[in-house]
């Protein structure tokens, strides 16, 4: 039995005036589709036109509808006979079959059959088959006049039955190209076919003349093949090899008919090309034409159709036969004749039609770029580039492929051990025909014979996120500006930063005043136990921990930014900050203006000010949540704004030694020195002052808080004479409470007073307008 949907949508079509029913729903053995017979007498039909005023027609439907395909083929006894255009090839098909091979498409045409039955396709059960069969009608009734192909509609070829079991040919034609062959005279000779690496697929590299010379070059990359051709013949026409109403020839015998007008026939074409390269072994002949972008317009493209042959015959093979070339045209037409002709799917390969569902601006597709570093985001960005039109790539990285890799890599299992320049190069060779690409297995800076074996980079593009690249890129000065850009990505890959300039020297300070305070922002929210992991068991060589989703998310967003730098004048610079987050399952990105857009500012009335990051009062309570109702505390690390103003970039939880109570809080010192050492050393943090909680109560100074930070503004050794302090009191279900004070080496102190307010909604003011009240949700983190 049918499908529910099915037999609903056949019951909807039997008011249809012009549709009459002639068998129920069956499906046949073995076939998965339901099929149903119709015959359609359209009102409007041309009765002068080939077109019978009845017609029978067979309904396939996926047994998935209203999902799948419908199909519309007319029947082999009273149905049509000819291609008509937007028609697949209507040839008889298989004997088994009570239709024909020609469905016709009502589906994808919406300037001539949409006034019938709407131009939008329903996909409800009871209207879509409807929608089809009404749309079908009207398909007739433009056939019958020949209407069907309508101006300014896209321009399609004709079906070519593709009856040879053989290779696709691939030809580049361009608006440009047009040109040049509308400037020839020659109209046929020799057409030089070759391979494409490791694809059964044909690219024709050149087009000569009867004497040699070459008429027309394409350009291709370096996966096409140009040491050993396989030979052919071609031959221009002036329009295409269409007879009415909208079929190609089906052998020879009618091809030559067709172009009986023109100035040289088919035959005497390969007899004379024959001759003029005696010693090859023709496999292809190639059948140019232009061709319009839509109906109506001027002629744009050339369009070769390929055609398999079986040689040309010589006149050395039949003994007695005279070397004439008349003989040669005789013999070239008793082999094909009656041949039928075995068209091969022809397509054309130019870059500008594979670019069509999307490319960069020229000005990046035509520049030679340089990229530094195949890793993991390299490799993403190298191949986004190259899909989207930038085919003359350098490719620098001195490191080779592992296993570890593979987690967030374009590359696979059998480029392990491979260097990952060479490697990468390859995979684009494989992503376009038209890729020129060149490895350099070193690291950067480029050596004299590597700069000498590949192109001038008009671009120079960094994803090592190495500074040692931009020491080595500041050294040099080159003969005219280039773009350089930078990338480099946050802990776990939360932002993307991305550095342009155009210049003959890359401006290194520059590029450190506007990374820095980011930098600060990636150190307070750096937590190496989650953003480094060892590579594996058993060898700690560190990782960072940044998936290939997050990879893939910015690798497609650093192309868009290469293009927007473009713009950028001489001695210009930019400097991008993209975020993303995360939210119920789905990234949002977006550009971010300034670090730290949440932190909270304190004032002192000597002009001290203070910062406190968000992300480090999320630190803070963290702690204060996990030892209440002990209380806890810790040191504050961060930088100097000036001598005696600080931004706190790192909150510490409590040494091991401290002592905790819940009405005491005694900081320890155990491996402090150590730790502040590191944090000076490593990441250019300097001792700020300390925190500590009141568990339930106010965050007032107490007696012993006073004297333990007095001492510390005394001592000399913390190489800091107004340390911070700031106390956290309250709880979760009141609220956190934070207020900052300031100590100095003259014995005295002083409470802060908020200067920038909070910019979210779980932070607000206290009535003494020098603190924070602070109400956090179900997590603390942002």
């Amino acid at each position: 039995m049918p499908p529910n949907a099915i037999t609903e949508a056949v019951d909807e079509i039997e008011d249809i005036p012009e549709l009459q029913i002639l068998e129920e729903l069956n499906q046949r053995d073995g076939d998965s589709r339901w099929t149903v017979k119709i015959r359609l007498t359209p009102e409007n039909i041309n009765t002068q036109s080939s077109i019978p005023e009845e017609t029978d027609w067979y309904v396939r439907i996926d047994e998935s509808y209203p999902g799948g395909n419908i199909g519309i083929y007319p029947a082999k006894e009273n149905g049509i006979t000819q291609t008509h255009p937007h028609q697949t090839l209507n040839t008889s098909g298989n004997v088994d079959r009570p239709w024909r091979n020609g469905n016709i498409c009502v589906d994808r045409y919406t300037n001539s059959i949409g006034r019938t039955g709407g131009f939008e396709e329903p996909f409800d059960a009871q209207e879509r088959l409807r929608w089809y069969l009404l749309r079908a009608v009207r398909w007739l009734e433009l056939a019958s006049t020949g209407e069907l192909r309508q101006d300014g509609e896209p321009y399609e070829l004709p079906a070519f039955s593709q009856s040879a079991n053989q290779p696709q040919l691939a030809y580049n034609e361009t608006k440009s190209s047009f040109q040049t062959w509308s400037e020839q005279t020659e109209t046929y000779g020799f057409a030089a076919l070759s391979i494409l690496n490791e694809t059964p697929g044909r690219v024709v590299v050149d087009y000569l003349d009867v004497e040699g010379d070459s008429v027309y070059t394409p350009e291709w990359g370096d996966s096409v093949e140009t040491d050993e051709v396989i030979p052919g013949v071609w031959l221009l026409l002036e329009e295409p090899p269409i007879k009415p109403p909208w079929e190609v020839p089906e052998d020879w015998g009618e091809l030559d008919d067709l172009l009986s007008d023109v100035e040289e026939n088919v035959f005497e074409v390969l007899g004379e090309t024959r001759e003029a390269y005696p010693h090859a072994t023709f496999s292809y002949f190639l059948l140019g034409f232009p061709i319009p972008e839509s109906i109506g317009s001027d002629n744009a493209y050339i369009h070769w159709q390929a055609i398999k042959i079986d040689d040309i015959p010589d006149t050395s093979g039949f003994s007695g036969l005279r070397d004439l070339t008349s003989n040669r045209v005789r013999l070239a037409q008793m082999s094909f004749k009656s041949e039928s002709i075995r068209w091969l799917e022809s397509d054309n390969w130019a870059q500008d039609q594979l670019l069509r569902r999307g490319k960069l601006d020229g000005r990046v597709r035509e520049s030679n770029i340089m990229l530094i570093g195949a890793g993991a985001l390299g490799s993403t960005v190298a191949e986004n580039l190259l899909r989207d039109g930038c085919t003359n790539l350098t490719i620098v990285d001195g490191e080779k492929f592992e296993i570890g890799n593979l987690a967030r890599h374009t590359l696979s299992l059998n480029a392990l051990n491979q260097y990952k320049a060479t490697a990468v190069a390859n995979r684009l060779r494989d992503l376009s025909p038209h890729a020129t690409i060149h490895d350099v297995t070193s690291r950067y800076p480029l050596s004299e014979i590597d700069q000498e074996a590949v192109p001038d980079p008009d671009i120079i593009l960094d994803c090592t996120g190495n500074d040692q690249v931009l020491y080595a890129l500041a050294q040099e000065r080159w003969d005219s500006a280039k773009l350089v850009i930078t990338t480099a990505l946050g802990p776990q890959g939360k932002r993307l930063y991305t550095y342009s300039i155009f210049t003959q020297s890359f401006n290194f300070q520059d590029f450190e005043a506007q990374i820095g305070p980011w930098t600060l922002q990636d150190l307070s929210e750096h937590h190496p136990d989650e953003d480094l992991i060892p590579e594996r068991v058993g060898c700690w060589h560190p990782a960072s921990v940044i998936t290939m989703n997050t990879i893939t998310t910015w690798g497609g967003i650093v192309p868009n930014l290469i293009e927007e730098s473009t713009g950028l004048a001489k001695g210009h610079s930019s400097f991008t900050v993209m975020e993303a987050s995360r939210s119920q399952g789905s990234t949002s990105v977006k550009r971010r203006d300034e670090p730290f857009p949440d932190s909270i500012q304190w004032k002192s009335e000597g002009g001290q000010i203070l910062e406190l990051p968000r992300v480090c009062l999320n630190e803070m309570v963290e702690y204060f949540e996990r030892d209440a109702p002990d209380e806890t505390g810790g040191i504050l690390t961060g930088r100097y704004t000036d001598e005696s103003s600080g931004q706190i970039i790192r909150a510490s939880d409590p040494p091991p030694d401290s002592i905790q109570t819940p009405r005491t809080f005694l900081r320890g010192t155990e491996k402090v020195d150590e730790a502040l050492k590191e944090s000076q050393e490593r990441y250019g943090l300097y001792y700020l002052g300390e925190w500590h909680t009141h568990p339930n109560t106010a965050p007032n100074l107490s007696h012993e808080d006073k004297q333990e930070m007095q001492s510390i503004a005394d001592n000399e050794s913390y190489e800091c004479p107004h340390p911070f302090l700031i106390v956290i009191g309250g709880n979760k279900q009141t609220g956190f409470n934070i207020k900052p004070y300031i100590f100095h080496r003259n014995d005295s102190f002083e409470e802060l007073t908020l200067i920038k307010e909070p910019r979210t909604d779980d932070l607000d003011l206290n009535s003494s307008a020098n603190s924070v009240r602070y109400s956090p949700g179900d997590s603390t983190h942002d």
